[in-house]
């Protein structure tokens, strides 16, 4: 066993016990809400270490954590993204420009072992970063109503802050626990900025208020013309979700002033683009290799076969999503909660978790044809599974009391759902185990030649020992 594995292991036990610890002294909580603290250090260990793990231990041997970063350093020495067949370097990078961009300024920083450990970082603050914003952030208002001033500050702060820290952690596990998940957050090309600016325009959309406001609705509009430039998956956001979103809140009534902006500026940005990174090859390996997809020539089951693998391996998230469903339209209809059951209603300021399941649906088919290419590793199917996870969590918030009670004679919203906190709570230890294990095979010292080869290939004289990465990157590419 090497010592990494025997670190692994005593942090795990440590954090377990004192979790039970902080437990047993919660003793004026409620018992889910002491569950809840018990467990949090334990799962807090595990995503901490599933961060470590990625950032470092798997960047030995992965390929596909230069493949932007490759690109942006192409940039850096007068190359191109993309070349006809005869001429330029032999490339794989048909995603748009903004991807490249995303990790452009950190090819200016040391050697290119740090740079790789950096882009991986800036990869999983692309990916969690606007999730930890909606599901962390604490709702001073929802569903109409505001916290009482005369309510316990601990009660209208800290506990809120217990329940969305489990609902952040429950979507970090879930992606863990999903193949495509996991490979986009943790390597470093398209996935993360594109579905970060996906995530944003949507949440400048829906809060900002949609089809009423023309400005926000046009600024959502060109994050996700940069979201189609960074991965040319995030269309149906753009062509079908916004629009139909904007024209359902209001924007018929004004709809020049929506529309003329966010096309306006979606133009722009896209003649700059088409200038600056030579339009006619640009567009070549952005839309030709996937165009080329052999879809004809495949049967009826070849299409059904992702659905199938879909319910096998995401059966996590489907229970999720049912529970949920179930659970927001239990609280609309409770006759006893009365009007406590407010914050679970389907009003506009709680709408971004619908919006987000929408996209998710609609980025299915899509998510499903990248993938029959052969050359997308799974990671396309991406593209549906965030936005499904991000919006079943965000449906649940309110469950867990994270929002306004109504006045002093109610009760928060969190005492009358505690099957929720049991839900999150052990959703977590499930993943968390199953993550746990994971991690244990990865940090197996597999000895012998083959590994010892790989790894004098790919380790540059000046990478740390945790993360070596390709030499190749070392030096600057050969003119051709």
């Amino acid at each position: 066993m090497s010592i990494t594995q025997v670190l692994f292991f005593l942090t795990c036990l440590f954090f377990v016990g004192l979790g039970i610890l902080y437990g047993r002294r919660s003793t004026d909580r409620p018992i889910w809400e002491r569950l809840g603290i018990a467990a949090l250090p334990f799962l807090g260990c595990t995503v901490a270490w599933h961060w470590v793990v990625s950032l470092t231990f798997q960047a030995r041997s992965s390929f596909w954590s230069k493949e932007s970063l490759a690109a942006a350093m192409g940039l850096s020495y007068g190359y191109g993204l993309s070349y006809p067949t005869p001429v330029g370097p032999l490339g794989d990078m048909i995603d748009g420009p903004v991807s490249t961009l995303a990790y452009w300024p950190v090819v200016f920083l040391g050697h290119s072992g740090f740079q790789i450990l950096v882009t991986r970082g800036l990869s999983l603050c692309y990916y969690y970063g606007p999730a930890a914003w909606l599901l962390l952030r604490n709702e001073e208002r929802l569903g109409g109503r505001e916290w009482d001033q005369d309510q316990d500050e601990d009660q209208r702060r800290s506990r809120p802050r217990l329940g969305s820290l489990l609902l952040f952690i429950a979507f970090v596990l879930l992606t863990t626990n999903f193949r495509a998940l996991r490979f986009s957050p943790t390597e470093v090309h398209a996935d993360s900025p594109a579905l970060a600016l996906a995530v944003l325009a949507v949440v400048l959309m829906v809060r900002g208020g949609g089809g009423q406001n023309p400005w926000t609705g046009s600024l959502a509009l060109i994050l996700a013309v940069l979201a189609v430039w960074a991965q040319q998956l995030t269309v149906p956001l753009l062509l079908i979700v916004l629009p139909a979103y904007a024209l359902v809140t209001g924007a018929r009534t004004s709809l020049y002033r929506l529309v003329v902006p966010g096309f306006v500026g979606g133009l722009a940005l896209t003649l700059i683009f088409l200038t600056a990174f030579d339009w006619q090859w640009l567009g070549f390996g952005g839309g030709v290799p996937s165009l080329a997809t052999p879809l004809w020539g495949k049967g009826w089951v070849n299409f059904l076969a992702p659905l199938i693998v879909f319910q096998e391996r995401h059966a996590s998230l489907l229970f999720l999503l049912a529970v949920g469903f179930v659970g927001r339209i239990g609280a609309l209809c409770d006759d006893q909660a009365g009007s406590r059951a407010a914050s679970a209603r389907f009003q506009r300021g709680d709408a971004d978790w619908i919006v987000f399941l929408i996209v998710g649906l609609a980025e299915l088919p899509f998510s499903v044809l990248g993938g029959f290419g052969g050359v997308a590793n799974g990671h396309t199917m991406a593209f549906s599974l965030y936005f499904l996870s991000l919006g079943s969590l965000l449906m649940l918030k309110p469950l867990l009391g994270l929002g306004g009670g109504g006045g002093q004679e109610q009760e928060p919203t969190r005492d009358l759902y505690p099957w929720s906190w049991y839900l999150i709570i052990g959703l977590n230890l499930m993943l968390a185990t199953i993550q746990d294990e994971a991690l244990g095979i990865a940090l197996v010292d597999r000895k012998g030649t083959g590994r010892a080869t790989v790894v004098a290939e790919w380790s540059p004289p000046l990478l740390p020992p945790c993360s070596p990465g390709p030499r190749a990157l070392h030096s600057p590419p050969p003119r051709v």
